[in-house]
């Protein structure tokens, strides 16, 4: 997924809004916070400690997501198309 961002790939599997106009700086950002996530992650299964904060930016990422999804702002863009793929 962080190399498809980072390189501009526009796969349905890979993205999230495949469908959508962007700019390439959002992908690379996309990309480096992917890393981070992997990062949380595989730290987070080395160590329990590290579990709660995994799972915490897990929901605040869903929340996130589900608040795109309902906003004004890609209901514009998509002008009445669907982000299923």
């Amino acid at each position: 997924m962080a190399l498809a961002h980072f390189f501009g790939l526009k796969v349905p599997l890979l993205f999230v809004y495949y469908d959508v106009p962007f700019y390439a700086y959002q992908d690379k950002i996309i990309a480096f916070a992917v890393v981070a996530y992997a990062c949380l992650f595989a730290n987070a299964t080395l160590h329990r400690s590290g579990v709660p904060a995994a799972i915490a930016a897990l929901g605040v990422t869903v929340l996130g997501l589900s608040a795109v999804n309902v906003s004004d702002a890609l209901g514009s863009v998509l002008e009445g198309r669907s982000t299923a793929a």
